[in-house]
């Protein structure tokens, strides 16, 4: 945008903050005290450590109509829990690749360093922040929408171990390499998260169509994921031998699959 004065937009995003108790919050309090002016667009809810921000968390916020999310947290190497901000960025790396897969533009996340001593600095970042959104536009996330559909799939993902495991694996694939001493780099490991996540998406879309319609032919899913049909089965095999999916019966000459009861 060329004019970068928030006032001259109607439109006021609405914004999520998680502050670490320590540096982000403390540099909020500092902005404010200080009568350093930024825009009103901050709800702000204070953890003591940005690593103890969820993915899920940041998908709810979404699900519940703000148009952006804000995690700030101590600068690398100053955080109170030793390694809690360097959780917070793989967290936050994980969480934008499935925002992207759900068809959300990974800009409404944005993770900022911010100390107790630099209060001028959170109401810059503020500021920047409701710039990007305003250029990006209201969410619109409501009702049973595709991209509701596809939020809601990727919280749920995060409550799997493929993700978690990658999580977990970061560092090290990156420092050490995997069994074969292969490391990888940024690129990689972005590409293997984003193909995780892509996946877990696609199996959590098609649990959340058959538990709201029941039991489904494999057509008729690929139908309401605009997929095509052999794609939907090999996702629908990998399903049925994890115990996700089981077969409920035929429509014709179609199996009709269903959610598992203790999937």
């Amino acid at each position: 945008m060329n004019d970068t004065s928030v006032e001259n937009y109607s439109y006021e995003p609405k914004i999520l903050a998680f502050l670490c108790n320590w540096c982000g919050y403390a540099g909020a309090d500092l902005a404010g005290i200080s009568r350093i002016q930024y825009p009103p667009n901050t709800r702000t809810i204070r953890l003591m450590c940005s690593g103890r921000v969820d993915g899920r968390f940041v998908m709810e916020a979404f699900l519940s109509g703000v148009d952006g999310v804000l995690v700030v947290g101590c600068h690398l190497g100053d955080c109170h829990y030793i390694s809690g901000n360097h959780e917070a960025v793989k967290m936050i790396r994980m969480t934008k690749t499935l925002l992207k897969c759900a068809g959300v533009d990974p800009e409404r996340l944005r993770f900022e360093f911010v100390s107790a001593a630099e209060g001028a600095k959170f109401a810059r970042v503020v500021n920047d922040f409701v710039r990007v959104l305003k250029g990006l536009g209201p969410l619109g996330i409501g009702g049973a929408s595709e991209r509701t559909v596809k939020l809601r799939a990727a919280q749920k993902s995060f409550e799997k171990e493929g993700l978690k495991w990658i999580l977990g694996k970061i560092d090290e694939f990156q420092k050490t390499g995997n069994l074969y001493g292969e490391r990888f780099t940024e690129n990689e490991v972005d590409r293997l998260i984003e193909r995780v996540a892509s996946e877990k998406i696609i199996e959590h879309e098609i649990v959340l169509i058959l538990e709201k319609e029941g039991p489904m032919s494999a057509k008729d899913i690929a139908e309401r994921l605009a997929a095509p049909v052999h794609e939907v089965l090999t996702y629908i095999f990998l399903m049925n031998k994890k115990g996700i999916l089981s077969r409920h019966g035929v429509q014709g000459r179609s199996p009709l699959y269903t959610v598992e009861a203790d999937a």
